[in-house]
Formats: C-alpha cells, structure tokens, sequence
C-alpha cells in the first residue's frame, strides 16, 4: 500500500511538471518573441491547453498499460526529452524549424514511454512553434509528417528488440530522414522560401535527427540489454541461490520451472522474442512459493535481488495476468509453456504414460484464447499459428517431462 502511495505522488509531481513545463515554455517563446497584451494571453492559453492534453495522455496511457516494455519506470526521462523538445520548440520559433532534431526526441520519448505520448509532444511542440513564430503551415508539415513516419516504423514492432542498435535500425533512420528532406524541399518551395538558407538548415536538421537518433539508439541498447547481460548469466543458472532454495522447498514447483524456462527458451528463439528474458521469466514465474504466495510475492522477490528491469515487468505483468493487459510476446509464450509443462506433468503422473501433447496444447490454447490472453499482444493471425506450431515440433522435449 505505501509503495502504491508513493507511485501515485511521483504520477502526480510528473503531471503537475509536464503542466508547468508547456506553459513555462509558452510565456518564456513569448517574452522573448516580445509578445504583449493578446498575444501573449492567446500563447499562454495555447500552453495550457497543450499541457491538459499531455496529462490527459499520460493518464490514458498509464490507465490502458501502454508504456513501452520495461520503461513504466522511465518517465522521468521522458519528462527531460520533452522539456528539450519544448527549448528547441522556442527556439524554432526563433530560427528555423527545420533545425530542429523533432524526429530524434520523438524518438527518445516513443522508447522511453509510448506512440502516443510521442505523438502528443511532437503536436505540442508543433503548436507552441506556429504560436510564437507565426510560421507557415508547410513548416509544421515538415515536423509533422517525417515523425508519423517514425512512429508507424518503430511503433509497429510492438515487443523491442534485444538488440536495438543503430545498425539494426539505420534503414529506417535514413527512411525518415530521407522523407523529411523531401518534405522539406516541397513545403518550404510552396511556401515561396527556397533559397540556400532554409536548405542549408533543412540538412543541418536532417544530420542532427540521424546523429542523435544513433547516439541514442546505441546508448539505450547499451543501458537497457548489453549492460544486463551479465545478470542475465547469473540469475539464468538452474544452480542459482533462488532456484536452488525452491528445489529445497518444493521439487515440482522447481521442475517446473526448470521445464518451463527451456521451453520458453526455445520458443522464444523460434519467434523472434527476447531470449534471455523470457528464459528468466520461465524460472521465475511462480518464485514466490518460496513465500507461499506465487501470485502476490514472486515480482516482490524478483525486485528484492535486483532483477533486470524488463525481466521484473514480464514477471509482474505474469503474476497480474488476465486482469493487467498482457502485452509482451515473452509473457504470452510462458503463460502457454508453464501450463502445458504442468499440464503433460500431471497427466504423466496420472496414467503413468504421455498424454496426447498436440491435444493438450489445443486445449491450452483455446483455454487461454477465450480468457484474452492475446488481446492485448501485438500479434498477427500469422504469429498466433506459429506460435502454436512452435510448441506442437517441440515434441522431442515433451518426451523429459515423463
């Protein structure tokens, strides 16, 4: 309960600051866009309204669960992209707008929190600039149009990568850098303003949005994978203190959850998924039985010896499923693996023999089908049938579970 307090304080300072934030910004563009009387009213109510909107979308956005994985509890870095997108916002107003990095900090901010709170900032950062600048409607186009892009791009992988380098994205990142070069071109000729200037800030904004886009790329890697990858190693160990202490107490829980991790390794392989979480998932799924509460107690367990941030949100999101959205693949293949690991277990057990495996992982999946297991994952028709066909070759391993 206190920890739930305390969340509910930080959601609140950080929507008081993404308020303040928006209208501090707005008065400041109009101090030094030397607005008076009107003007500046006509600014500052422009900065409220965008500030409600932000709130509004941070609230929806935490309300449905659709932070990106793990990064529930970044947002404080979300709030220190959107306050540079709110500097370079005043200082396009300024300048150029074509200057601006927008596509990079939109970038940092649909990693670090959502499309939509992404989507959200980029408008206001768009509105704040066409306020103060009185700039036309082409340059906010050029804004808007590439990061749609964007958007669409890194939005649609749904689950990210493990590796999420530079190298693994450059195409996409010389895609909307590209979009907005031409963007650039087209609007800012409409507008009657070509000339070498604006094409000379059309390119130095191009080259910032790739360079910062790949710096940050490589540093999120580095900070949310390559930087675990050692913990991973340790906790990842059937001889772990953890697992070891569960085998003491309770051999099944344990065999299970050494049969569910393999499985869910070699699933997760097959389908793309993050491999190294998953298979700590597969462990640690029901760790709390240690407590004699799987369900309340393993993700309290999992923070206690500092888990890996996205292997302590697979567990969490675990433990609250079906009433949290279930949005990680991860989660979705060790719901499935744990109970057909239980499942063959327990009708080996009882008729001493192995049950029909393709039969029983039609039941599980119809089972977890109708309790909306896959609502919320980012999964295709397509993806559902390999999914199932992942687990239906693994007949070879069902065999150990006799």
């Amino acid at each position: 309960m206190e920890e739930s307090k305390i969340t509910s304080l930080e959601e609140i300072i950080i929507s008081a600051f993404l308020f303040i934030i928006t209208v501090a910004f707005s008065v400041l563009g109009g101090y030094f866009a030397y607005f008076e009387g009107k003007e500046l009213v006509r600014t500052v109510c422009v900065g409220g309204v965008m500030g409600f909107c932000m709130i509004f979308t941070l609230e929806y956005v935490r309300l449905k669960d659709l932070f990106s994985p793990g990064m529930r509890r970044a947002q404080r870095y979300m709030l220190m992209a959107y306050a540079v997108l709110m500097i370079f916002s005043v200082i396009g107003a300024r300048l150029s707008p074509l200057v601006i990095p927008v596509g990079a900090l939109v970038l940092i901010i649909l990693f670090i929190s959502s499309p939509l709170v992404a989507l959200s900032s980029l408008f206001s950062a768009a509105a704040l600039m066409l306020c103060l600048g009185r700039l036309h409607a082409g340059y906010v186009f050029d804004l808007i149009i590439p990061v749609f892009g964007m958007l669409i791009l890194f939005s649609r992988e749904g689950s990210f990568p493990s590796h999420v380098s530079a190298l693994h994205h450059i195409k996409k990142l010389l895609l909307v850098a590209l979009s907005r070069a031409v963007c650039s071109i087209v609007f800012v000729a409409a507008a009657g303003g070509a000339n070498r200037a604006t094409l000379i800030a059309a390119i130095i904004g191009i080259v910032l949005d790739l360079v910062l886009s790949i710096i940050f790329l490589r540093v999120y890697s580095y900070f949310r994978y390559e930087s675990v990858t050692g913990r991973y190693e340790q906790i990842n160990d059937p001889e772990y203190d953890l697992l070891m202490e569960l085998k003491k107490k309770n051999n099944e829980e344990y065999l299970i959850a050494i049969h569910c991790a393999m499985l869910c390794m070699r699933v997760a392989k097959e389908m793309g998924a993050d491999v190294q979480p998953c298979k700590c998932l597969g462990y640690y799924h029901r760790i709390g039985v240690l407590e004699n509460d799987a369900k309340n107690l393993s993700a309290l367990i999992a923070r206690e010896h500092k888990f890996p941030a996205h292997a302590l949100e697979l567990i969490e999101e675990y433990c609250e499923a079906p009433q949290r959205p279930v949005r990680n693949t991860e989660t979705v293949i060790c719901i499935l693996a744990n109970d057909i690991v239980a499942s063959i277990r327990y009708l080996v057990e009882k008729n001493d023999a192995l049950p029909d495996t393709s039969r029983v992982i039609d039941l599980v999946f119809k089972k977890k089908y109708e309790a909306g297991v896959f609502d919320s994952c980012p999964m295709t028709v397509g993806d559902y049938r390999k999914l199932k066909e992942c687990f239906e070759k693994e007949q070879l391993y069902y065999d150990f579970l006799r």
